[in-house]
């Protein structure tokens, strides 16, 4: 399990990330339980935070392309190199997960699909046999893909395809590491999903995860950190601005409406 992680200074900068004021709080961050949260508001690094700690650990992104060869981590790659991680014992499993990045996911899992089938088609109409050792490299991966995902994925609603695509990935053992994965999901599928990792946690596995959502950051064993503009520092689950604003609007809507959209 990842234990602790630590920033080396680089010193004042006024370039992304390291103009980021809470920078100097994370000299020594703890992940002392296997679940924690990562909280503030928009803007304030939580992702940033997550992508370079996958980054420096070299968790696998979901489309398993390297780290080096995305534009969009361009930034963060020095970033990474200045945080130093304590493990317990270092997983080699798991996976970074970017809410972006799941419909990039789906589609290129149907584009294979569709390109190991029509290579199977291609060898039918000349005639191959079907136990031919030239078939089985497509075979193969055709099953493989049958096996991970029983239906295919872009034939699920939004919500089902997220869902099955973590149960068929989620194993023991792992580190897996999450930005704002609730933003496909319904509030009962979040909480299909808070069970799921409820599951994996209690078989060895890790998570840390940015996110807004009330229901998945209620878990009682997690470990929350609010990001804020100057610091990162504990908080308790109630004390959770977007908690807190969700309390007070469901004990009566209609006054939010009221103040919102008539009392204008």
């Amino acid at each position: 399990m990842l234990k602790k992680v630590r920033y080396t200074a680089a010193g004042l900068s006024q370039e992304y990330p390291f103009h980021l004021p809470w920078l100097s709080a994370i000299e020594d961050l703890d992940f002392h339980q296997p679940l924690t949260f990562l909280v503030g508001n928009n803007g304030v690094g939580k992702s940033t935070l997550i992508q370079a700690l996958a980054i420096q650990t070299q968790i696998p992104q979901l489309t398993n392309a390297p780290y080096e060869d995305d534009p969009s981590y361009t930034a963060l790659l020095a970033f990474a190199n200045r945080l130093k991680t304590e493990w317990d014992v270092k997983s080699k499993s798991g996976f970074f997960f970017r809410a972006d990045d799941f419909i990039s996911f789906v589609r290129e899992n149907e584009r294979l699909r569709h390109e190991l089938q029509a290579e199977l088609a291609s060898l039918d109409q000349q005639g191959v046999p079907k136990l031919s050792f030239q078939r089985q490299p497509y075979e193969n991966s055709l099953a493989a893909l049958k096996r991970t995902y029983p239906k295919a994925l872009h034939t699920l609603s939004h919500g089902q395809s997220f869902l099955a695509l973590f149960k068929s990935r989620l194993a023991p053992n792992s580190l897996y590491l999450l930005d704002e994965p609730e933003t496909p999901l319904s509030p009962q599928n979040q909480l299909a999903l808070l069970q799921m990792i409820d599951d994996q946690i209690k078989q060895g596995a890790q998570f840390i995860i940015a996110s807004h959502s009330p229901i998945l950051t209620a878990h009682p064993e997690a470990v929350i950190y609010e990001i804020s503009d100057t610091h990162i520092a504990p908080i308790d689950y109630d004390e959770i601005e977007n908690v807190s604003f969700m309390k007070h609007f469901m004990s009566d809507p209609q006054r939010f409406m009221y103040y919102m959209l008539e009392n204008q």
